[in-house]
């Protein structure tokens, strides 16, 4: 095989993983999600159009602090996406956009699914809702 050939095969696979990455979106608009540490044993989300300038959307519920930068940072994504964050295990999956996040023993501590429709859902089990 001659290098034009490798180059030409070697595009060809960069240009079909490309072509099937999914944008993640919000509100209709190409958008951001972020994953940071928010404690030791607790995460921040944030998933926001990207022409939305501010660092945070305002919200009465959150403590206004200094967080750290993202661990997770996708404005598309192709495949799972697993990383540590803090002392929990993160994965972000794609098509709905999915958010599993697990303990270190790799027990559930919550799912979250961004649908197409701009709909959020989550599980509850029998516990109570917090930090929402």
């Amino acid at each position: 095989m001659n290098i034009s050939r490798i180059f030409l095969l070697f595009f060809f696979q960069i240009t079909a993983f490309s072509a099937s990455a999914q944008k993640i979106v919000a509100a209709g608009q190409p958008a951001q999600l972020d994953i940071r540490a928010a404690g030791d044993q607790s995460i921040r989300i944030t998933l926001k159009p990207i022409s939305f300038k501010e660092k945070y959307p305002y919200t009465p519920a959150v403590v206004d602090k200094t967080y750290s930068s993202p661990v997770i940072s996708l404005r598309q994504i192709a495949a799972p996406v697993k990383k540590k964050v803090g002392a929990l295990n993160v994965e972000v999956l794609p098509s709905p956009l999915t958010i599993v996040v697990t303990n270190a023993k790799g027990e559930s501590v919550q799912k979250l699914i961004f649908g197409d429709d701009g709909n959020l859902s989550f599980q509850l089990n029998d516990q109570p809702v917090l930090g929402m």
